[in-house]
């Protein structure tokens, strides 16, 4: 939503069965909103291109499982591997095992690697949307955007080799 322009955003943590647990109104029926026109306003300075990401001096996470990011284990894609220079920081680590946040201070100390100059990492993961978890996240934690290379891993193979 961000990336189109929308600064109003949320997401709620723990999911719905936090808002059950936490006796939030749940039923079906509400009034239809007004309608309106949302006109996009995009914000390219939140995704990079792949040609962006072959030339990049920025730092590049892989948001994948780890052993996916080795190679180990690709249930997806014809090639395993990573993009060359990237590192591995899995989504999956960013929330308690109740599916919660983790607070912010926890959560830097997963990105503080990327904190420490000037640039904006690049996070990517297999076809762009488990990435997003990750810059969340590391907005949760430093307050700063990143960017999200939404082709990730599925379009590289195509173009380039994995990491050797």
């Amino acid at each position: 939503m961000r990336w189109l322009g929308h600064e109003q955003v949320a997401v709620l943590d723990g999911g719905f069965k936090d808002w059950v647990a936490m006796n939030g109104t749940i039923d079906n029926q509400w009034e239809l909103p007004a309608s309106g026109n949302f006109e996009p306003d995009l914000q390219p300075n939140l995704v990079a291109s792949i040609e962006e990401v072959v030339n990049t001096k920025d730092k590049l996470i892989d948001s994948r499982e780890h052993r996916r990011y080795t190679g180990e284990f690709e249930p997806i894609d014809p090639i395993a591997g990573h993009i060359p220079n990237a590192v591995c920081i899995p989504f999956m680590e960013n929330t308690d095992p109740e599916g919660r946040w983790l607070e912010p201070q926890k959560l830097m100390g997963r990105f503080s690697d990327l904190d420490s100059d000037d640039s904006i990492p690049v996070f990517y993961c297999g076809s762009g949307v488990t990435a997003c978890h990750n810059i969340l996240a590391y907005k949760i934690a430093t307050g700063r955007d990143s960017r999200l290379y939404a082709g990730s891993w599925s379009e590289w193979i195509n173009y380039y080799p994995p990491a050797s």
